[in-house]
Protein backbone atom coordinates (compact mmCIF):
# COMPACT_ATOMS: atom_id res chain seq x y z
CA UNK A 1 0.00 0.00 0.00
CA UNK A 2 1.13 3.09 -0.81
CA UNK A 3 2.79 5.83 1.94
CA UNK A 4 1.93 9.20 2.40
CA UNK A 5 4.16 11.48 4.51
CA UNK A 6 2.84 14.41 6.67
CA UNK A 7 4.95 17.07 6.84
CA UNK A 8 4.38 19.84 10.29
CA UNK A 9 4.71 23.23 8.65
CA UNK A 10 2.45 25.30 10.21
CA UNK A 11 4.09 26.91 12.98
CA UNK A 12 4.96 30.42 13.39
CA UNK A 13 8.87 29.69 14.79
CA UNK A 14 8.41 33.00 16.79
CA UNK A 15 11.89 32.47 18.62
CA UNK A 16 13.38 33.02 15.17
CA UNK A 17 12.37 36.72 15.44
CA UNK A 18 12.07 36.55 11.80
CA UNK A 19 9.12 37.86 9.27
CA UNK A 20 9.77 34.35 7.14
CA UNK A 21 7.58 30.85 8.36
CA UNK A 22 10.46 28.92 10.26
CA UNK A 23 10.16 26.34 7.64
CA UNK A 24 11.30 28.70 5.06
CA UNK A 25 14.72 29.94 6.83
CA UNK A 26 17.30 28.46 4.33
CA UNK A 27 19.98 26.07 4.42
CA UNK A 28 22.41 25.41 1.61
CA UNK A 29 20.49 27.90 -0.05
CA UNK A 30 17.40 25.51 0.32
CA UNK A 31 14.64 25.82 2.89
CA UNK A 32 14.19 23.92 5.60
CA UNK A 33 10.78 22.30 4.21
CA UNK A 34 12.37 21.09 0.72
CA UNK A 35 15.03 19.13 2.54
CA UNK A 36 12.10 17.37 4.27
CA UNK A 37 10.09 16.78 1.61
CA UNK A 38 13.00 15.56 -0.53
CA UNK A 39 13.67 13.03 2.16
CA UNK A 40 10.27 11.56 2.78
CA UNK A 41 9.93 11.09 -1.31
CA UNK A 42 13.22 9.43 -1.27
CA UNK A 43 12.14 7.14 1.96
CA UNK A 44 9.18 5.82 -0.43
CA UNK A 45 6.66 8.26 -0.13
CA UNK A 46 4.20 8.59 -2.86
CA UNK A 47 2.30 11.10 -1.72
CA UNK A 48 3.42 14.14 0.45
CA UNK A 49 1.11 16.52 1.73
CA UNK A 50 2.59 19.28 3.86
CA UNK A 51 0.51 21.34 6.61
CA UNK A 52 0.68 25.11 6.27
CA UNK A 53 -0.41 27.64 8.47
CA UNK A 54 1.40 30.89 9.21
CA UNK A 55 3.16 32.22 6.19
CA UNK A 56 1.14 29.83 4.44
CA UNK A 57 1.15 31.78 1.11
CA UNK A 58 5.22 31.71 0.95
CA UNK A 59 5.24 27.99 2.19
CA UNK A 60 2.22 27.02 -0.70
CA UNK A 61 4.37 29.25 -3.25
CA UNK A 62 7.71 27.66 -2.92
CA UNK A 63 6.58 23.62 -3.00
CA UNK A 64 4.05 24.53 -5.89
CA UNK A 65 8.07 23.75 -7.62
CA UNK A 66 7.70 20.51 -5.44
CA UNK A 67 6.74 17.22 -7.79
CA UNK A 68 4.08 15.31 -6.33
CA UNK A 69 3.70 17.90 -3.17
CA UNK A 70 0.07 19.38 -1.87
CA UNK A 71 -0.87 21.56 0.78
CA UNK A 72 -3.58 21.54 3.28
CA UNK A 73 -4.14 25.09 5.45
CA UNK A 74 -4.24 24.15 9.41
CA UNK A 75 -6.10 27.69 9.62
CA UNK A 76 -6.65 27.23 13.62
CA UNK A 77 -3.13 25.65 15.35
CA UNK A 78 -4.18 23.99 18.04
CA UNK A 79 -1.32 21.11 17.77
CA UNK A 80 0.57 18.66 16.80
CA UNK A 81 -2.49 16.16 16.36
CA UNK A 82 -5.15 18.72 15.31
CA UNK A 83 -2.24 19.05 12.68
CA UNK A 84 -2.20 15.51 11.69
CA UNK A 85 -5.92 15.02 11.66
CA UNK A 86 -6.60 18.21 9.10
CA UNK A 87 -3.98 16.77 6.53
CA UNK A 88 -5.77 13.35 6.92
CA UNK A 89 -9.33 15.23 6.40
CA UNK A 90 -7.70 17.78 3.84
CA UNK A 91 -6.15 15.84 2.10
CA UNK A 92 -8.63 12.85 2.21
CA UNK A 93 -6.11 9.99 3.42
CA UNK A 94 -7.90 7.16 4.89
CA UNK A 95 -5.88 4.09 5.13
CA UNK A 96 -2.16 2.96 4.27
CA UNK A 97 1.19 3.92 6.31
CA UNK A 98 1.80 7.24 7.32
CA UNK A 99 5.00 9.20 8.09
CA UNK A 100 4.63 12.02 10.05
CA UNK A 101 8.03 14.76 9.84
CA UNK A 102 8.32 18.11 11.14
CA UNK A 103 8.97 20.46 8.06
CA UNK A 104 11.71 21.99 10.07
CA UNK A 105 14.00 18.70 10.99
CA UNK A 106 16.20 19.31 7.34
CA UNK A 107 19.24 16.73 8.89
CA UNK A 108 16.25 14.12 8.55
CA UNK A 109 18.36 11.44 6.15
CA UNK A 110 16.22 9.16 3.83
CA UNK A 111 17.72 5.75 4.75
CA UNK A 112 16.84 6.21 8.49
CA UNK A 113 13.05 6.70 7.27
CA UNK A 114 13.01 3.81 5.81
CA UNK A 115 14.85 1.78 8.74
CA UNK A 116 12.10 3.36 10.59
CA UNK A 117 9.57 2.34 8.54
CA UNK A 118 10.16 -1.40 7.72
CA UNK A 119 9.11 -2.67 10.59
CA UNK A 120 6.09 -1.00 10.30
CA UNK A 121 5.62 -2.27 6.45
CA UNK A 122 6.81 -6.38 7.43
CA UNK A 123 4.17 -6.20 9.83
CA UNK A 124 6.75 -6.08 12.74
CA UNK A 125 5.35 -2.96 14.94
CA UNK A 126 2.17 -1.24 14.77
CA UNK A 127 3.76 2.38 14.96
CA UNK A 128 7.86 3.85 14.62
CA UNK A 129 8.63 6.89 16.21
CA UNK A 130 11.83 8.68 16.16
CA UNK A 131 12.83 11.85 18.24
CA UNK A 132 15.71 14.15 18.28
Amino acid sequence: MPMTAIVLAAGEGTRMKSRHPKVMHKLLDRPLVSWVTRAAREAGAERVVVVVGHGADEVRAHLANEKDVECVEQTERLGTGHAVRTALEGARISEGPLLVLNGDGPLVEPETLRRLIAPVEAGEAAAGILTW
